[in-house]
């Protein structure tokens, strides 16, 4: 026992000589000195003036400019000026970041050295006490005594030490904290000081040693079990120059050479198994500090694979091979356990023990899912696309492990318990969530889509999670330029998506769950556009196209009749509710689009407003009978095909007019808000606002009543239907009121009503069935229409609208022509091809199978998790 400084500090678990000295290490001056050069690029006098007083008065304290670390500041200054693109003004604000950081350590050091030296003091005269007491008693004491004795003073000592130690160490915290603020300040500016500069405790060093040593600072921190506070702190202080780094980039400056090989080395001292453990780390530790700590790791992956400009000049796309060896690994992952011998995919290599049955690798996989899930930034498009590609891959390894071990626990003693744990550890909600980071990059999910083989594996396998596969979808169609959306790729994604499940119909309508049906339904709503127009001969992308109004609507695509038809017929079959939504949504737009043409355009524009309303809904109700006829096994299956047809069309004509009278409330039109506008209108386009009014409209269920419905094709079909024409008549008068063509007070009696407000409003369409308000409607229509000849009439244009032209147009479309010929051509609808999709390189590239029983490889994975085949 003794009152040496190092014992005392370990006593006191706070050491206040190692706390000075992290501050002192630090140097004011040297840190000046570089303010005031960046104050001179500023072209700041004042601010040089006194930055050059500051640097003066710190060398008579002391310290010393003379081995600045900034070997020739100047240039560095000039090169950062350069790099930054600034004529002055950041300039400025760095050299005012870095004086500030220059007093806040001066002013910490000057407290440290007092506190030291007081402390210092202070343990001087306790020890004097000591030797004085002991001069006078040691002669009276024994050694037990003098242990006893010299353990008081010892204990003031260790107590002084603790008092000053704990203030230093609040002084150190509160410094570091500061620094890291400037730090962030600076980086936002697009600038981090050079390695040498010592800012002192918290300094930000920009080298692969530094990168070693802050990953093992995360690794430690990983290392503390169970997982707590401390270990959480550890991992967030480790990773501080990454998220520093992030915030340069995020401020729109690219990352130095130094600087991505600082990332590099980072992520690989981490390595690929602690990246994978640290979310759920923090999670079971912290879980509201995951966006805090998580989050700055993932973006600094998304940040490496961003393309950049390198030294040459070339432009560089980061692929997975340009990654760091860690991230890599990660996408790598191998799932389940290979057999050496023949090749087969087990969950792991003892398949006999239920209770400890478990996937080999896929914990690994799915923390990687985890923490790429946390990211607030996206990615390189090549990258990310890569990341889906490899969640596919995983999907298909699940594939193959569930029907390997399936039929090993079929030839074994298995139980319903061994099948169902078997279905617990090959669940693919990891996958699902890393397709869920790649469905938030537009681009990268388009050119997923754009994928022949990943597009077909993403809409047909057997997702458990369809989470996923659906934001992929929504992703790489979105048509929303605010959103990222709305360019080529999207566009030329969703046609393909359009036309690959037209190619296969019922194959798809037979694997696809009601997620990614309904994510496919909302690609249709988004470009609805599509099927309103004349037809083509061949489906293809235009980037030219406009609205009836002449209006450009950027990047969209014409379809040809086959393709239209086959769409809207697997729309027809994903049930009735969603079939009914997507008519509804298609007369919603029908809506507008009509109250955009009766407001802004001329009769030729509405004309052809009507054109495409008739058009479209025709296709719908052409769509809706042909698949109808196509699945019923009734005898009477031309009525049953012809009655469904029909109670659809009028519940989603009713219900669809009332949504676009909302929408049209709410400011939502179809006018254009610039170059590369989408159906963008004040509030927003159309086809989002139908996309993303949440789960399918409440329908008007009122559908016709059953002696009014048709009873065979030919009844269904006939142009001379008077319902045909009452709800042309209704489409025309609510657009008409919508637009402010006519009144609503100069209707015909019985159509109108009031609203809660007391205006005068046309009645819910469910009201207006009745044979006297059908009469009504077409006097109502006429007025419309006469009214807005009258205001467009000149002395050259009679400004006739030709209302028959919306008959025309639905008629020679659903013309009752059926088309027989359910294509059947996806990889889906043949077994060798699905099991290629279905199992990836698990099968060879034909589908058969080596050395093993056909049936152990099943095309339909019904055969899974059960010891019955179907």
């Amino acid at each position: 026992m003794s009152f040496s400084y190092e014992q005392l500090a370990a006593k006191a678990g706070v050491d206040p000589w190692k706390l000075r000295d992290k501050l002192t290490a630090g140097n004011p001056a040297e840190i000046t000195n570089l303010a005031k050069t960046f104050a001179d690029a500023s072209g700041e006098a004042r601010l040089s003036t006194d930055l050059a007083k500051e640097a003066s008065e710190l060398t008579a304290q002391g310290y010393t400019v003379d081995n600045s670390p900034v070997h020739d500041p100047a240039k560095h200054v000039q090169d950062t000026k350069k790099l930054l693109g600034d004529g002055g003004e950041k300039m400025g604000k760095i050299a005012r970041i870095l004086d500030s950081i220059s007093d806040e350590l001066e002013s910490r050091i000057g407290h440290a050295k007092s506190g030291v030296s007081t402390l210092e003091g202070e343990i001087r005269t306790i020890q004097s006490q000591w030797g004085e007491f002991w001069r006078k008693n040691h002669n009276m004491m024994d050694s037990n005594d003098r242990e006893a004795s010299l353990k008081t003073y010892v204990d003031q000592a260790v107590g002084r030490v603790r008092e000053h130690g704990n203030a230093l160490k609040t002084s150190v915290d509160s410094y570091e904290t500061t620094l890291a603020t400037h730090l962030k300040s600076m980086a936002d500016l697009g600038y981090t000081p050079p390695d040498n500069v010592d800012e002192g405790p918290g300094d930000v060093n920009i080298s692969v040693d530094a990168a070693n040593a802050d990953g093992q600072r995360t690794k430690d921190g990983l290392g503390k079990q169970p997982p707590s506070a401390e270990g959480v702190d550890a991992i967030q202080d480790g990773s501080s120059t990454i998220a520093l780094l992030n915030a340069k980039v995020a401020a729109g400056h690219q990352l130095t050479e130094a600087e991505r090989a600082y990332m590099n080395a980072w992520y690989d001292k981490v390595g690929a198994d602690d990246l994978s453990k640290i979310p759920k780390y923090v999670n079971d530790a912290a879980p509201g500090r995951t966006r805090e700590v998580v989050s700055p790791i993932a973006d600094g992956i998304m940040n490496l694979s961003k393309p950049y400009t390198a030294p040459t000049g070339d432009t560089v796309v980061p692929t997975k091979d340009n990654m760091p060896k860690a991230v890599r690994e990660l996408m790598d992952t191998p799932i389940g356990h290979r057999d050496e011998h023949t090749g087969l995919l087990w969950p792991d290599k003892e398949l006999s023990s239920s209770k400890d049955m478990k996937v080999d690798g896929l914990n690994r996989w799915n923390g990687f899912a985890d923490l790429m899930e946390t990211s607030t930034v996206d990615g390189g498009t090549e990258f990310t696309k890569q990341l889906g590609t490899e969640a596919i891959r995983v999907k298909q390894d699940l594939n193959a492990i569930s029907a390997n071990a399936t039929d090993a626990l079929r030839y074994g003693m298995s139980s319903p318990e061994q099948y169902e744990k078997l279905k617990q550890q090959t669940a693919d909600t990891g996958a699902s969530d890393m397709l869920k980071v790649v469905g938030r990059n537009e681009d990268a999910s388009a050119q997923l889509l754009l994928d022949k083989n990943s597009r077909q594996a993403l809409m047909g396998l057997n997702w458990r999670d369809e989470g996923g596969a659906a934001a992929v979808i929504h992703g790489g169609t979105d048509r929303d330029p605010k959103d990222g959306g709305g360019g080529e790729a999207q566009a030329k994604a969703a046609l393909e998506v359009i036309k690959e499940v037209g190619s296969d119909r019922d194959g798809y309508l037979h694997r696809m769950g009601e997620g990614v049906e309904d994510a496919v339904k909302d690609v249709g709503v988004q470009y609805m556009d599509a099927f309103a127009r004349d037809p083509a001969g061949e489906s293809r992308y235009r980037g030219d196209l406009t609205d009836p109004l002449g209006r450009k609507i950027g990047h969209g695509f014409e379809l040809s009749g086959r393709d239209r038809d086959l769409f809207l017929q697997f729309m027809s079959g994903t049930g009735d509710d969603d079939a009914t939504d997507f008519h509804t949504k298609a007369t919603a737009y029908n809506q507008v689009m009509l109250t955009e043409a009766f407001k802004h355009g001329d009769p030729a524009q509405v004309n052809e407003a009507l054109k495409q309303a008739g058009r479209l809904d025709g296709a719908i109700t052409q769509a809706n009978f042909d698949y109808t006829y196509d699945v019923t096994d009734a005898k009477d299956k031309e009525a049953a095909a012809a009655h469904r047809a029909e109670s659809m069309r009028n519940t989603a004509i009713k219900t669809g007019i009332s949504v676009a009278g909302t929408l049209v409330a709410a400011g939502v039109t179809i006018g254009t808000a610039g170059t590369g506008a989408v159906l963008i209108g004040p509030t927003v386009s159309v086809t989002n606002a139908l996309v993303n009014g949440g789960a399918n409209f409440a329908f008007m269920d009122d559908p016709a009543p059953a002696a009014e419905l048709p009873g065979k094709r030919d009844e269904l079909f006939r142009d001379d239907r008077s319902s045909y024409g009452s709800r042309r008549d209704l489409l025309i008068t609510s657009a008409a009121i919508n637009a402010g063509v006519i009144d609503p007070n100069d209707l015909p009696a019985g159509l109108t009503t009031r609203d809660a407000d007391g205006n005068v409003v046309l009645r819910t369409p469910g009201d207006l069935d009745g044979s006297e308000e059908k009469k009504n409607l077409s006097t109502a229509s006429h007025r419309a229409v006469n009214a807005y000849e009258a205001a467009h009439q000149t002395k050259t244009d009679s400004g006739d609208v030709d209302t028959p032209s919306y008959d025309t147009e639905r008629n020679n479309t659903a013309s009752g022509a059926r088309d027989k010929d359910t294509p059947r051509n996806s990889p889906w609808s043949n077994a060798d091809s699905a099991r290629v999709l279905l199992y990836g390189d698990n099968v060879s590239k034909d589908g058969k199978v080596d050395r093993m029983f056909e049936d152990r490889v099943p095309s339909e994975t019904g055969n899974y998790y059960s010891r019955n085949r179907k």
